[in-house]
């Protein structure tokens, strides 16, 4: 036991006079989680969804980046998520396709 408290010790005096490091160690890992934090909590996600209408491309929520097509694309822009959904008019009604979970379409339906 008496070994331990001496190696302790010594320990804490080779803190003491290498205190400056110690506080840059401390400042560095801090700031690097404040970053962390800050960064994270600034990410925004838009939406790529593709418009597929006959008439003129209807007003949707400015949170979405929205392109126009003529045509339906391939499920494969979906998987490799080039498109998040596909909004289908035909007339007054619509259909939404997304490879996405139901609250992403809500989601859209609600936007």
């Amino acid at each position: 036991m008496r070994a331990f408290w001496a190696i302790l010790v010594n320990d804490c005096y080779r803190l003491a006079r290498n205190r400056y490091r110690m506080i840059m160690y401390l400042v560095m890992t801090a700031g690097a989680i404040i970053a962390a934090v800050f960064f994270n909590s600034q990410v925004t996600t838009v939406a790529k969804i593709a418009v597929v209408s006959d008439a003129e491309a209807p007003v949707l929520s400015t949170s979405f980046d929205v392109t126009v097509l003529d045509e339906m694309p391939p499920m494969s822009e979906l998987v490799a998520g080039r498109y998040d959904a596909v909004v289908v008019f035909s007339g007054s009604d619509y259909q939404i396709t997304s490879i996405r979970n139901a609250a992403f379409v809500s989601l859209i339906e609600s936007g």
